[in-house]
């Protein structure tokens, strides 16, 4: 019997859809009588989550566990230094990078379970439009934009394949091509870390999905192995075919050194101890000319105000001690995770472990959908409630049975 979302809130459309049209509306860059348009979505998607955040508070400290709780708080409080000590320009940014890249901490003081169910919901819809839209990064051809569109319209398809215990053939399919076409997408415009990262999340949500027992047969396993065989065979042979055509850029950068100055600029530029240990705000820069190019002056900026790598980035921003917060809040949510019953929680610490990984070649803090679906998957891996479940009162919580009227039923109504 087929089943159907629990608790749909159109609310939470409202959600997705203020921030896919800020997404939109900043890839464009369209403005207004000189106000950029995507400022106002900025505005509505930062209101309504603080409603949210204010309708759906939950203070059950015995819930995560003190350890959580302590380790959270003090987060929060660095957090709030690292705003203090920054230039008042950065609290009104609508940036990918600035202000609200932060806004996902506040995920681990609300229930998870309408967030997660509305994302399904939404998923379900949104995952066919992307069908019909993927190829704008390739057309657009600039990194930014690939980077932004990755991170944002395929999150969906990201968190229905690697919880797919939970969800039908049809729509696991169509989330696997999703991923498919983004890996694709990511390699034609040669982003090397979204390429290990959609990489990962085939991978995980493959095993995921024969440990939760969806290819029931053993006709159905040989034959998807034997298929991911094929599909890798002719990804190598197509692109050493077009190594110098289709994929001549990724090609060109595959052994191309691009952070090496970069690097030495920091490490130079953040040699004190203070600078390492507390970071220098949540507006922090560095010294590194001849670098970013200022699109409307023409002239190089001499200071960076990020690098492209979150381990150092996090440094940069807030110091080890922010680093060491952040990363023992996410190891402990990856242990708590994989010990859990259910499939909702293991996905999730997958979900947190692809992460640590991309921080890596990138996975800054951004504003868009995947630091959204990072922070839920904390969220509910730190949920006790939630860990104790099984698969059967994960999907009952969740879903329910979609009842099909027969036809004396159809004529009385």
């Amino acid at each position: 019997m087929d089943y159907v979302v629990k608790g749909r809130d159109k609310h939470y459309n409202i959600l997705w859809l203020s921030y896919i049209a800020y997404s939109i509306i900043y890839i464009l860059g369209i403005n207004f009588d000189g106000i950029p348009m995507a400022a106002v979505f900025f505005a509505i998607f930062a209101l309504t989550v603080i409603v949210f955040v204010f309708k759906r508070l939950s203070f059950d400290f015995t819930n995560r566990g003190r350890i959580v709780w302590l380790i959270y708080l003090l987060l929060c409080i660095w957090l709030a230094m690292m705003y203090i000590r920054s230039d008042v320009s950065f609290f009104v940014s609508p940036r990918l990078y600035d202000v609200m890249a932060y806004f996902g901490v506040v995920l681990l003081l609300v229930k998870p379970f309408p967030f997660v169910a509305n994302m399904f919901d939404f998923g379900y819809k949104f995952n066919y439009i992307y069908l019909f839209i993927f190829f704008v990064p390739i057309a657009l051809s600039d990194n930014s934009i690939t980077q932004m569109f990755l991170e944002t319209f395929p999150v969906f398809a990201i968190y229905i394949f690697l919880t797919n215990k939970y969800h039908s053939n049809k729509h696991i399919l169509l989330a696997l091509v999703i991923l498919v076409l983004s890996l694709l997408v990511a390699t034609f415009e040669a982003r090397r870390n979204l390429m290990l990262t959609f990489g990962l999340y085939i991978m995980f949500g493959g095993i995921m999905f024969f440990m939760n027992g969806k290819a029931k047969s053993s006709e159905i396993k040989l034959l998807t192995a034997l298929l991911v065989l094929l599909m890798l065979i002719a990804g190598i042979g197509l692109y050493k075919i077009e190594s110098s055509g289709m994929f001549s850029t990724i090609s060109g950068r595959a052994t191309e050194n691009t952070r090496e100055e970069v690097l030495v600029a920091y490490a130079i530029d953040m040699a004190n101890t203070k600078d390492l240990v507390i970071g220098r705000g949540m507006g922090g820069e560095y010294y590194n000319p001849g670098v970013d190019k200022d699109t409307e002056s023409g002239e190089y900026n001499d200071y960076r105000p990020h690098i492209e790598c979150a381990y150092l980035e996090w440094i940069l921003k807030g110091g080890i001690i922010y680093l060491l917060l952040y990363l023992i809040l996410f190891i402990v949510a990856i242990w708590r995770g994989f010990k859990s019953k259910n499939a909702l929680c293991k996905a999730s610490a997958l979900i947190v472990f692809v992460q640590l990984i991309d921080m890596v070649p990138f996975g800054l803090h951004a504003f868009n959908l995947k630091a959204f679906m990072i922070w839920l998957a904390v969220s509910v891996c730190l949920d006790d409630n939630i860990r104790r479940m099984s698969d059967e009162e994960i999907t009952a919580e969740l879903f329910t049975k979609k009842t099909k009227l027969l036809p004396w039923q159809k004529n009385s109504k």
